[in-house]
């Protein structure tokens, strides 16, 4: 993000400094004053069409930061990391009394939890799953494994009678617990 706006701070710069020029060039040679606005005029076309091809080279992710993972970090800006850390040690905690309400109700905070992120995040949709599709492979290396743990959260809450072991609670919240590792929400 920090190369992405000190490139802004740089095109910004450089038309102002070409404007500067043109104006003491206008003063010195030009006295037609229709000449000195033509070369005004393209100079302004050639900065916008200058400021076109870095975007496309940035688009093309010549510069080693795909445009996704730049939105992200902006993104992650509005993701209040206190509040995820709070909300995923009651998920451990629930995790670690060990009857099988606090298991499945584990696993459902983590999934709202994670919910919620998303939705900060700015994925839209009317359900997770809806904002799920439209994460990669390239955004989330862990969404396959983020897919099996929602559809076990979905088990629990649409089916009541679907068992659910110490062992398997433990894997799906682990599934969560490395998902937020990877968002850099939790530590």
């Amino acid at each position: 993000m920090l190369l992405f706006s000190q490139l802004l701070y740089t095109i910004r710069d450089g038309i102002l400094v070409v404007l500067n020029f043109l104006l003491y060039v206008r003063s010195i040679v030009f006295t037609d004053s229709f000449l000195f606005t033509l070369k005004l005029i393209s100079s302004f076309i050639s900065a916008v069409l200058f400021a076109g091809i870095i975007w496309l080279v940035m688009k093309m992710r010549v510069f080693g930061l795909q445009a996704e993972q730049l939105s992200d970090m902006m993104a992650m800006a509005q993701v209040d990391r206190k509040r995820v850390l709070k909300a995923w040690k009651e998920v451990r905690d629930r995790l670690e009394k060990g009857d099988e309400a606090n298991l499945r109700l584990a696993i459902i905070d983590a999934d709202k939890l994670l919910d919620t992120v998303l939705k900060r995040m700015g994925y839209v949709g009317d359900t997770m799953a809806d904002r799920l599709k439209k994460i990669t492979k390239a955004q989330l290396r862990s969404i396959n494994e983020l897919w099996s743990a929602h559809k076990v959260r979905n088990n629990i809450v649409h089916s009541p009678d679907h068992a659910l072991s110490y062992q398997e609670a433990v894997e799906v919240v682990g599934i969560y617990e490395r998902v937020f590792r990877e968002m850099n929400l939790i530590d």
